[in-house]
Order: structure tokens, then sequence, then C-alpha cells
């Protein structure tokens, strides 16, 4: 949000072509949308879905949606529409809104109890210490009232 009303200033820094100047302008807020965008759904996929022991979400929303939607609808972008740098910039950051409304969605439609009590019992059916170092009770207990708060 700084760097939109001082976008000419910072890009004059790094060149004086007029040309550049007017494409840097117009590329800038489509850039940072979808840069934003895509960290929003990065934090959700693999910091929130991950942390919360649901890898596989954040495995099929990566390579079944993140990746199809990046790879493939720039290509057919340029392949078959011919588009140029600034359409795709701005697909970029469209899609990026779109994932980000979807992870969103699957993040606030989740019951985190459940998911909670889940890692919390494969947590107690895993060894956790091994043999000779302690019944592992006290670290048991500790987990559960940890998971509990």
């Amino acid at each position: 949000a700084v760097f939109l009303p001082l976008k000419n200033e910072v890009l004059d820094i790094a060149t004086d072509d007029s040309d550049v100047l007017s494409l840097g302008a117009v590329l800038v807020p489509a850039m940072l949308l979808g840069t934003y965008l895509n960290l929003i759904v990065g934090n959700v996929t693999s910091g929130i879905f991950g942390g919360m022991g649901r890898p596989l979400i954040s495995t099929i929303l990566s390579f079944g949606l993140e990746l199809p939607l990046s790879i493939g609808g720039v290509a057919l972008l340029i392949l078959h529409f011919n588009a140029d740098l600034l359409a795709v910039t701005w697909f970029q950051a469209i899609s990026g809104g779109f994932e980000a409304v979807l992870v969103i969605g699957i993040m606030l439609a989740t019951d985190w109890k459940k998911c909670a009590e889940e890692t919390r019992a494969r947590q107690e059916s895993s060894p956790t210490e091994e043999e000779g170092e302690g019944d592992g009770e006290e670290g048991d207990e500790e987990t559960a009232n940890l998971l509990s708060e």
C-alpha cells in the first residue's frame, strides 16, 4: 500500500526510460496484488493446514489447483489468446484471489476441534519415547493439557 503512491519515484531509481516507467506503473499494482494474495494462499495451505495435521489438503490444493491455474492458465493465455504481459499479470492476481477465497472458505468450514482430537489421538497412539527413558506419562499429560487449551 505504501509503494503504490510512490511507484513512479521508486521506478525512477531503476531506470529513466519513459516506456519502462509507464509499463512498470501499470504492472506494479497487479504484481503487488497477486503477490499479496498468493502469500495468503501459501500461509493458509502450508502454514495452517500443514500445522493442523492436514498435509493432504495442502498437497491437493497445490497440485490440483495452484499449479494448473498458474502454469496452465498462463500457458492458455499466451498460446491461445496471445495475451500480453499486463493480461498475464492481472490473470495471476485474479487466480490468486480465487485461490485465496477458496482456501479461506475451506479454513473457515473446517471442524478444528475434530482435527485437534484426531491429532491428539495420533500422538497418544504413537510411541514418543524410547525404552528405558520413562513411561511417558508426564509428556502425554502436558501435551493433552496444551492441546485442550
